[in-house]
């Protein structure tokens, strides 16, 4: 089975963030995938909104993906458990860092250089 195959089967069944309906194999679509890095597009059925999304896993199993999407192991939980929501401000600074970003998506989820809090790159610096 093509890589591209199994994790387009594997998104299915996760749901959408807008309306909670569960996605189809039909409604996904895997735009690029390199090693362990997808990019996917999600069409909700129920309520028409698209969303894509960057799709990370580790080596743990035979697709790269280790944990099914949309599927918070008790470390993730954990870590998020304290954390504030995302907001506009937010959104705003990964937007200001994304602008000057010089680097590939392979640095991007690296960490060689990260938004602060007011947009400028913090880390690696």
């Amino acid at each position: 089975m093509d890589p591209r195959d199994r994790l387009r089967l594997r998104l299915a069944g996760s749901a959408c963030t807008a309306c909670g309906r569960r996605y189809g194999g039909d409604d996904v679509r895997v735009l690029a995938q390199r090693e362990d890095v997808a990019f996917v597009r999600l069409r909700c059925r129920g309520c028409g909104v698209e969303t894509l999304a960057l799709v990370t896993g580790g080596p743990a199993e035979h697709d790269g993906f280790a944990a099914p999407p949309g599927d918070l192991t008790p470390a993730d939980e954990a870590r998020l458990a304290d954390g504030r929501p995302v907001d506009a401000d937010d959104v705003l600074a990964v937007h200001r860092f994304l602008a000057d970003y010089e680097g590939d998506l392979r640095g991007l989820l690296g960490g060689h250089r990260r938004p602060g809090p007011t947009g400028q790159g913090s880390a690696g610096r």
